[in-house]
């Protein structure tokens, strides 16, 4: 079960329970069609039943968002289609591409109609009953390139339920031709009938017991999310599954902090029991045994013949029957799952096929658990060391201006973050000071006294970001004529800042994942596994999420970097710190270049609180340093200059042939009647005034009253 959301499973058991019940089919296709369009993109979903000699297949359903040419009661021979070939295959079909498609089959007329309806890509799914394709469902786009396995992986979840729906329509339907046929053949219907019923009882069994198994599922994803400690973890899953799987003890083994230690924790009989072992004593010490775990999912412990410290515990506890099981992220083992019985009662294939589904879900949460008690493990070590004061800190922040609520709270995070070893993301817009802010955690770091190396990801030519990363060995690749050391080998000790990270490629993410993870890489051409110790402070100004999304972003890496994720709020969200910036790269630039400029004009100071800043504060700093440098009478005036903003708009000949030089407001009222002329004085909607000016349509209206224009 990889990865399902709560939300998933809450579909899916909406759609066991709808069935189960006996709903009717067009309600139920409404349902699926209304919300799995969370899941899975989609304009129209349509379903076909294969006929009983399985020579056809007959359009029974079809819902869409517009005009649709192929519909319900349309029926197509599998000799003229390649629908046979799914049914044959019993495997899904995406074609991403039907306007090419097309072109290698120009006589197809199912084609031909969803591509009248604008669709451009497909994905078929076969629904399968007993081995046997029952019918088959259709998801359609107008746009291309959208379906992918992972698509096919969710749906896999829904092809059983409804097939089950499929068969039982199509045995309704069966029998309403039986009816019809043999007229008022009283004996047969009620021989029919009672088939019906039995085959009909015999599916709802099946799915209720699929449903009390997403139900499991379900409550132990809501309750692993609200369990603080480990054990409490261990314990939920003993108290959801000791009924269902007829269990007397659930533990897991994993690795202690103490030197040469490993611990379990078992629940036995509803007490929670922790114990330590001796490493070599121990599962974890025995190669031998760990060599299984790389060859089977699940183990018989009686198929170890080596007396562990664990298999002694276990037969202390009367406890003589378990299977063990590995909970690896990729290839790293985080510990080991003990599912224990008192009678020796091996667990039937059913029981097996159910306990791999829900390994998934313990999997990511005891890894999850394991990340947060090492990351609060650290903090509670670091804070007995040296703390620094408030005072000290803000001398460490000096380069950082401002005192807008939002910079306030920013630093606020940056004190409590800076002295943990906690992985940091930065977020925010080009221009914020993402570097600024990743220099101060550096700065109020334990590692400050040690190096601070800036990559900037979207400077690196992709062939050779590897390179960057972690080094190469002499020969490694054309042009490697002697060894070199890589970014994170070099900021050793020290802290590594990974500027705009959204631009790294996808293969090299998976090598930085295992840096992250095991904090240990290997040079291109190398084989030596080199350890290092780097803090990553990371930051984009992409949105990563839309990134995860079109998987130009690995998840897995994002929740490696999110531990503290750290927003830098827009110039335009800090009002209150443009004229204390700005005043700030006056001095600044008024030393560097030798002039005595120490006084901004009131109307500059006017126009600057008025500017969007698209470019934040580097544009701020660009525009004061061109200001310092043309100023005159030891005053900056930006009067001279022409800046396009998203609020005031200057046009380049407002200061020719002007009898009299305006004033801000004379430019704003200027600026307002020439927005309202362009729009046709309108002031709402989207070829409004209020949009045209990005600004709320009663601000305008405020405005407009203001200045009087009517």
């Amino acid at each position: 079960m990889n990865n399902l959301s709560i939300e998933k499973l809450e579909f899916l058991e909406s759609i066991f329970n709808d069935i189960s019940k006996g709903n009717d089919f067009d309600l139920i296709f409404d349902s699926i069609y209304k919300n799995l369009i969370k899941f899975i993109p989609y304009n129209r979903i349509g379903v076909g039943v294969l006929s009983f000699d399985e020579k056809e297949v007959f359009a029974i359903a079809n819902i869409s968002d517009s005009e649709t040419y192929l519909g319900a009661g349309y029926s197509i021979k599998l000799t003229e289609t390649t629908l046979g070939k799914i049914i044959e295959d019993k495997k899904p079909r995406i074609l991403n591409d039907l306007d090419k498609y097309i072109l290698t089959r120009p006589n197809s007329e199912t084609t031909k109609l969803i591509l009248k309806e604008g669709i451009k890509s497909s994905l078929t799914l076969p629904l399968i009953l007993d081995d046997k394709a029952r019918g088959l469902i259709f998801f359609s786009s107008k746009e291309k390139n959208i379906y992918n396995n992972k698509h096919i992986d969710f749906l896999n979840k829904i092809a059983l339920p409804v097939a089950v729906l499929i068969e039982r329509t199509r045995i309704i339907s069966r029998l309403r031709e039986q009816n019809k046929e043999l007229g008022e053949s009283n004996e047969f219907k009620a021989q029919f009938l009672s088939q019906l019923k039995k085959e009909v009882e015999l599916r709802t069994k099946n799915l209720k017991e699929r449903n009390e198994k997403y139900e499991i599922m379900l409550e132990l994803s809501k309750s692993f999310s609200h369990s603080p400690k480990l054990k409490f973890l261990i314990e939920d899953f003993y108290n959801k599954l000791h009924n269902y799987l007829k269990l007397d003890s659930i533990s897991f083994l994993k690795l202690s902090h103490r030197k040469n230690k490993t611990k379990i924790i078992s629940v036995i009989e509803n007490k929670i029991i922790t114990k330590r072992f001796d490493l070599f004593e121990s599962i974890y010490g025995s190669g031998k045994i760990l060599n299984k775990f790389n060859n089977s999912n699940i183990i018989n412990f009686d198929d170890i013949s080596e007396i562990t410290e664990e298999k002694s515990f276990l037969i202390n506890h009367k406890l003589n029957y378990s299977i063990l099981i590995p909970i690896k992220l990729q290839e790293n083992l985080l510990g080991i799952l003990f599912l224990s019985r008192k009678k020796h009662q091996l667990f039937t294939q059913k029981e097996l096929a159910f306990i791999t589904e829900l390994i998934e879900i313990f999997r990511l949460n005891i890894f999850n658990k394991i990340n947060i008690n090492q990351i609060k493990y650290d903090k509670d070590k670091l804070k007995q060391k040296t703390t620094y004061l408030s005072e000290e800190i803000k001398v460490n922040f000096g380069e950082i201006i401002g005192q807008s609520k939002s910079l306030k709270k920013v630093l606020t995070e940056i004190e409590k973050v800076a002295p943990t070893q906690a992985t940091v993301f930065i977020r925010g817009k080009t221009g914020v000071g993402k570097e600024l802010i990743a220099r101060a955690i550096h700065s109020n770091s334990k590692r400050k006294n040690n190096i601070f190396v800036k990559v900037n990801c979207a400077a690196l030519n992709d062939s050779l970001i590897t390179s960057e990363f972690f080094g190469h060995e002499k020969g490694s690749f054309t042009g490697a004529y002697e060894r070199k050391i890589g970014k994170f080998e070099l900021a050793n000790g020290g802290t590594i800042f990974l500027d705009e990270i959204g631009e790294i490629p996808m293969e090299v993410q998976v090598k930085l994942l295992r840096v992250l993870q095991e904090r240990e890489l290997e040079r291109v051409g190398g084989n030596k596994t080199i350890r290092v110790d780097v803090r990553v402070i990371a930051a984009t100004n992409k949105d990563i999420e839309e990134e995860i999304a079109n998987n130009r972003f690995r998840a897995d890496l994002f929740y490696r970097l999110n531990v503290f994720p750290l927003y830098i709020p827009s110039l335009k969200e800090r009002k209150d710190d443009i004229i204390p910036l700005a005043h700030h790269f006056m001095n600044k630039y008024s030393k560097i270049i030798n002039r005595n400029i120490y006084k901004i004009t009131q109307r500059t100071e006017e126009f600057l609180k008025y500017y969007s800043f698209p470019g934040n504060i580097r544009e701020l700093e660009n525009m004061i340093e061109r200001g310092v440098i043309l100023a005159e009478n030891n005053t900056l005036d930006l009067e001279p200059l022409n800046y396009n903003t998203a609020q005031i708009q200057v046009p380049e000949n407002i200061y020719e042939n002007m009898d009299k030089f305006l004033t801000l407001n004379e430019i704003i009222e200027i600026h307002l009647k020439k927005a309202m002329e362009r729009t046709k004085w309108k002031i709402y909607g989207a070829d409004g005034a209020a949009k045209l000016l990005d600004m709320k349509p009663t601000t305008l209206q405020s405005k407009l009253k203001k200045f009087g224009i009517k």
